[in-house]
């Protein structure tokens, strides 16, 4: 989806902001109401959506290890921790990560509040 998308919305572009929004209106239409997907038994998402009837309470707020260190990465994607800089990514700029370590060398990352889910994962402390 994302790459047909990119083909007919993206690349080919717009004179301007509203002639794009236009385009990928359109296009997101054609997607959902008139082309089958294969994954769906060629049938088309809307006919085969169905609205949840649980409903959104909003996000959770971060949940994590008690023995975990919560720090906000600033806008370079790091943050400091035992008086050290460490890189954890600038896609998590100015959100909240908790960071625990057993050994020295490397942190175990936990990042529970985070606008996108990566899972856990290490990251080399002073890199």
């Amino acid at each position: 989806m994302h790459l047909d998308m990119r083909y007919e919305v993206e690349d080919a572009g717009a004179a301007d902001q509203v002639a794009q929004q236009r385009k990928l209106d359109t296009w997101r239409q054609e997607f959902n109401h008139v082309r089958p997907h294969e994954a769906l038994g060629q049938r088309t998402p809307a006919t085969v959506y169905r609205k949840s009837p649980q409903p959104y309470i909003g996000p959770r707020a971060p949940c994590y290890p008690a023995h975990a260190t919560v720090r906000t990465a600033c806008s370079s994607g790091r943050i400091r921790y035992r008086g050290r800089l460490v890189r954890v990514g600038q896609g998590f700029s100015g959100y909240v990560e908790g960071v625990a370590t057993h050994d020295p060398r490397v942190l175990r990352r936990h990042p529970r509040g985070c606008r996108r889910s990566m899972g856990q994962g290490r990251v080399r402390a002073g890199y």
